[in-house]
């Protein structure tokens, strides 16, 4: 009888938490890996450095909206690109005073972006093979 009981607590358990993941996931989509989340969360927010939100209102469909993470590390600059499916690190990141420019490859295709901050905004362009297209970032607020 006490093995039957904890075979159901145990059960309960597993279903309850095969509920919840799904839930976990669908609420935070771009949360890739526990590393790459734990390294941004460390993001210091002043000037260009920070998390962003980017829309890309005229860019193709799966480019349009996503994050940045705009952070130093050991002394160097670094940016995580942030997509539904995966988070991207930029190369050849270059900060003078309140521009940024970097490069990222995704899906087979080069990007290069150049960003200044004003405030809590970020505006600039990227191209891309498909062309240019400007992109604005707002600064996300961690509570």
């Amino acid at each position: 009888m006490e093995d039957m009981r904890i075979i159901k607590k145990n059960l309960f358990a597993l279903l309850a938490g095969a509920m919840l993941v799904p839930t976990l996931s669908v609420a935070h989509p771009t949360i890739v890996d526990e590393a790459m989340e734990i390294m941004v969360s460390s993001v210091q927010e002043n000037g260009i450095y920070g998390r962003w939100g980017y829309t890309a209102e005229s860019a193709p469909e799966q480019y349009r909206r996503g994050g940045l993470a705009i952070f130093e590390e050991n002394g160097q600059n670094k940016v995580v690109v942030k997509f539904e499916e995966a988070d991207v690190f930029g190369q050849n990141v270059k900060v003078s005073g309140n521009t940024i420019r970097f490069k990222f490859t995704y899906e087979g295709a080069t990007f290069d972006v150049e960003l200044t901050v004003k405030g809590d905004t970020l505006t600039g362009n990227y191209t891309s093979p498909d062309g240019t297209y400007s992109i604005k970032a707002d600064r996300l607020k961690v509570m």
